[in-house]
């Protein structure tokens, strides 16, 4: 009880749980001072075989960095440089994701005023409309959390359904960092809590999910993540993942009463730049590499609009030789994408693939309930 009361207290413990059948306590835990660590959980360390098997505590400690990936990204970029003319475009590829640096900037995006006021606003408002019309439905629900990040917003989604509707819940992201943020936010839930290591082109290997004749599956996809993929393409990964009377909540921020000046303004800072320039950093390169934005000196990432996609560009300021490769002076990493429909378009996006049952919208949201066709 007190070795559980400390880790809980401990805010670099990211994750902590009672017994599961296997353990009695499960803990993972982010170490920034080796010495610290052992200061605070002297036993553990020293009396570590007492602990193991009188106490039947373990350590499930794993790399948080996605450090294996580096070759992965270092690999793709000498593979794209053999066509690529002073151009490349990494939006359409997962492997800007897969940076410890670009995860937590995105586990952090919301801190940024401009950002969250800009982006954000409003889509939680819409939640208890969408939970009115569900609970019609009367069953117990499954909630899939696609793009989960730290679970919040699906905290709260599960506040408005009520907890009595809910049997499980089921993180699912591509960052086991995140997961472990969202399974602290639902520690203490009552429903079931199953989280799911996956990028969205290997749903299918997981889902469709069965449930018994009192259930029904709900997936969910908040904060706009559904326009980081174009629509043909992400409409065919949710479909195949799934049931045939499964539903999905859509969420996207609308091109309506917000301007494209004020979105791209939003997007300078800190935080998205960190989230962008991971891949590059995986590469090799320096922020000194590149050329500052013209409007804040102090940052190196370029937005700029492609229609209606708000791209996250970073520009080379001089000639740079990187893993034998040579690249000019003025070179374009285009990393990061995010589509700003009007609500017009966004219901034609979803209505290529789903039956639309209905669209709750606001002045700068808007979340679709959607279910297969036929």
């Amino acid at each position: 009880e007190s070795f559980y009361a400390v880790l809980k207290d401990d805010k670099n413990c990211i994750y902590s749980a009672r017994g599961n059948g296997k353990y009695n306590v499960e803990f993972e835990y982010v170490i920034h001072d080796p010495k610290e660590f052992e200061r605070q959980y002297k036993d553990l360390l020293t009396h570590s075989k007492r602990i193991l098997f009188d106490r039947n505590i373990f350590t499930n400690l794993f790399p948080q960095s996605k450090s294996l990936n580096v070759k992965v990204v270092q690999d793709k970029f000498v593979e794209l440089a053999k066509t690529s003319d002073n151009y490349f475009d990494l939006r359409n590829s997962e492997l800007w994701y897969v940076s410890h640096e670009g995860t937590n900037a995105y586990l952090d995006i919301y801190s940024n005023e401009n950002y969250r006021e800009a982006m954000k606003s409003d889509e939680v408002e819409l939640f208890d409309s969408i939970a009115k019309y569900l609970n019609k439905i009367n069953k117990k629900f499954n909630v899939i959390d696609l793009g989960s990040g730290d679970g919040l917003k699906a905290l709260a989604f599960i506040g408005s359904l009520g907890l009595e509707s809910v049997k499980s819940y089921f993180p699912v992201d591509i960052q086991e960092l995140e997961l472990a943020h969202a399974l602290q936010a639902h520690a203490e839930a009552a429903y079931a809590v199953h989280p799911t290591v996956l990028g969205f082109n290997n749903l299918s290997a997981r889902f469709p999910l069965a449930v018994s004749s009192g259930e029904r599956n709900i997936f969910v996809l908040f904060g706009g993540t559904y326009g980081n993929f174009r629509s043909s393409v992400i409409n065919t990964y949710l479909n195949n993942a799934m049931g045939a009377d499964d539903m999905i909540v859509v969420s996207m921020p609308i091109r309506n009463h917000v301007s494209k000046e004020d979105i791209k303004q939003s997007y300078l800072n800190e935080t998205v730049e960190k989230m962008g320039f991971g891949v590059l950093k995986q590469i090799g390169f320096e922020r000194s590499d590149f050329a500052e934005n013209e409007q804040n000196k102090n940052l190196i990432i370029q937005p700029k609009w492609i229609e209606d996609t708000l791209v996250q560009s970073f520009v080379l300021k001089k000639n740079k030789q990187i893993l034998n490769v040579s690249l000019e002076s003025g070179t374009v990493f285009d990393i990061m994408s995010s589509w700003k429909p009007s609500l017009s378009e966004f219901h034609r996006a979803l209505e290529q693939t789903f039956e639309i049952e209905e669209m709750f919208n606001n002045r700068n949201f808007a979340i679709a309930l959607c279910k297969k066709k036929g």
